[in-house]
């Protein structure tokens, strides 16, 4: 009975942490984000101060915010370099989600650069942040058509539509860490592995 019990616990506590976004629901150059947060209630004003604790290491500094349909990109600087990004607009609505693409422009002399970033999808009264660690950046240039989709639903139980795209960046440093729920949810599964072992084993 202890063991049905805590088996339950776990598998509770892993639904808990299970989002209905994922790793690829952002891609940057053909990659998905290696971390995100899951879906957070409110907005992220003022999360630059609070994306270090989730992802560890140093404190990240938003470089440009993106407020679609507007014409212009949203621009701004960080490590001698100038950055640009954009949205291709509030996305289109699937049977799976609501999805557009994202652009990035850098230019400076500061190259080569490494930097961490975390793109932020904003959408209804929610939002996701997913994070790229160590990005390369070797040479002026841009990445254009990433894709991006809101797969959370707002409370009405439909995919909302983009309200902000929001880019933070910081210098990285060894051993950055991925988001909690995501080591959380691998610890969860390996602790349903051995609870199985051990039942098998009795």
């Amino acid at each position: 009975m202890k063991m049905k019990l805590f088996l339950g616990l776990v598998a509770l506590f892993i639904a808990s942490q299970a989002q209905a976004v994922s790793l690829s629901d952002v891609m940057f150059n053909g990659r998905p984000a290696d971390g995100m947060t899951g879906v957070v209630m409110g907005n992220d004003t003022g999360l630059a101060s609070g994306l270090n604790d989730i992802f560890g290491g140093s404190e990240f500094s938003l470089i440009a915010k993106d407020d679609p349909p507007g014409g212009a990109a949203a621009t701004g600087s960080f490590g001698g370099m100038d950055f640009s990004v954009a949205s291709s607009g509030k996305g289109t609505k699937t049977s799976t989600g609501t999805i557009g693409t994202w652009d990035l422009t850098w230019s400076g002399t500061g190259f080569p650069l490494t930097v961490d970033f975390v793109l932020v999808l904003k959408a209804s009264d929610r939002y996701v942040a997913f994070f790229f660690d160590d990005v390369l950046l070797d040479a002026s240039g841009s990445s254009t058509d990433n894709p991006w989709s809101i797969t959370f639903t707002n409370s009405g139980g439909k995919f909302p539509e983009l309200s902000h795209l929001s880019l933070y960046g910081r210098d990285p440093l060894p051993g950055s860490s991925v988001p909690e729920p995501a080591a959380m949810l691998l610890f969860g599964t390996g602790l349903i592995g051995l609870a199985g072992f051990s039942r098998r084993k009795s």
